[in-house]
């Protein structure tokens, strides 16, 4: 080779390094703004090589965008405001993470619902809000451009639980998607049930009457919940006494049988906690839930692959203050842990084989976090 060739050729390996994609993430962190700690939505970058986090900015300037959903494609982004009691989009510039406000809608007219949960349908052509302060759950259609359609559906629910200072009138917490598509599961933490919903892929209307869903144990306020990667499995995450109950789905029918519960909590604790985040790893072996209070991340191991049965594995301190949420990276290496009163976020390495997190010495400061999403791989 000559010295003409030596030099294009090291001109050209150092064009193809340049334009290597870096092993780096964006994410996108929803915030209570009440407290004036944030105000909206903030821009992580990760490397998912090493865990390191870093601040990329204030995204979005938006009115306590708390819990978030991001499209498939990571073009869209949509958040529930829990004052003014809206839904909001922004659409996503790839490559930045940049946010352009599209609109937002009311969730219900003339009323402070309280909107705290959202899921996008199939195709990410709907979006489903659970309301905790109102009791209710709404629906919408998702227009081409992204943004959000008029209302479609709002069902109120009614009834009330056992516990009278929590559970003295209904109150929706999570919107989940059925792994085929065709429903949406609502955990009800005033009425001790998981509602289920058929969804109208198109126009976004909830239709309901099929099933009566699922219940939960009686007191126990189920909050959010997950399906399992592969199996028809659903774990459901109670806030009010601290348990993960395990449900088997019946897409046929859209029924949940109700199975065993687990305490999230290490045996022996008598302090006051109550959960709030569950998560599935994706290899499909374990399940993760919130302790607040305890502030901890519990592991647990699926034993029984048919009923969902669940051993405790671990439960870790955070090292920080009320873990409202927490998510795991795509690809399972990474826990990521949001302290909502230490603001904070903190990373955890996870073993894919034992389930077991260890605290890593990365993290980043953001005021109140309350959500975590991770963009789309190349997005």
């Amino acid at each position: 080779m000559n010295g003409t060739s030596r030099l294009l050729f090291s001109a050209a390996m150092l064009l193809s390094t340049s334009v290597l994609p870096a092993a780096e993430s964006i994410l996108f962190v929803g915030s209570y703004t009440r407290d004036q700690k944030s105000k909206g939505v903030t821009r992580l970058k990760m490397d998912t090589e090493t865990g390191a986090l870093k601040l990329d900015g204030l995204a979005a300037e938006s009115d306590s965008p708390s819990f978030l959903a991001i499209t498939a494609d990571g073009r869209h982004l949509y958040a529930v405001n829990e004052p003014p009691s809206a839904v909001s989009a922004w659409s996503v510039e790839p490559g930045t993470g940049n946010l352009t406000a599209l609109n937002e809608q009311g969730v219900a007219e003339g009323e402070r619902v309280g909107p705290c949960h959202l899921v996008l349908g199939p195709g990410d052509k709907t979006v489903t809000v659970a309301n905790y302060g109102g009791g209710s759950v709404a629906s919408f259609p998702l227009k081409d451009d992204g943004s959000v359609g008029p209302r479609a559906t709002f069902v109120q629910h009614t009834g009330k639980g056992p516990n009278a200072s929590r559970q003295e009138k209904p109150h929706a917490h999570g919107a989940h998607l059925s792994p085929e598509g065709k429903y949406v599961l609502v955990p009800d933490l005033g009425v001790d049930r998981i509602f289920v919903y058929g969804l109208d892929p198109v126009t976004g209307a909830l239709l309901a009457g099929k099933s009566e869903g699922g219940t939960a144990p009686a007191g126990s306020g189920p909050r959010h919940g997950v399906f399992h990667p592969t199996k028809p499995l659903f774990f459901c995450i109670n806030e009010l006494d601290s348990t993960i109950t395990s449900y088997q789905w019946n897409a046929d029918d859209a029924t949940l049988k109700t199975g065993a519960s687990v305490s999230t909590l290490p045996e022996g604790f008598q302090g006051n906690s109550s959960t709030a985040e569950i998560a599935a790893h994706p290899n499909g072996k374990f399940v993760y839930g919130s302790n607040r209070g305890h502030d901890s991340i519990a592991v647990f191991k699926i034993t029984d692959m048919e009923k969902g049965t669940l051993s405790q594995v671990q439960v870790e301190p955070i090292g920080g203050k009320t873990p409202r949420h927490f998510t795991l990276d795509p690809s399972g290496r990474w826990l990521l842990a949001a302290g909502q009163e230490s603001d904070d976020i903190r990373v955890f390495s996870v073993d894919a084989a034992t389930g077991r997190i260890k605290a890593t010495e990365h993290s980043v400061s953001v005021g109140s976090p309350v959500c975590i999403v991770f963009a789309p791989a190349g997005k």
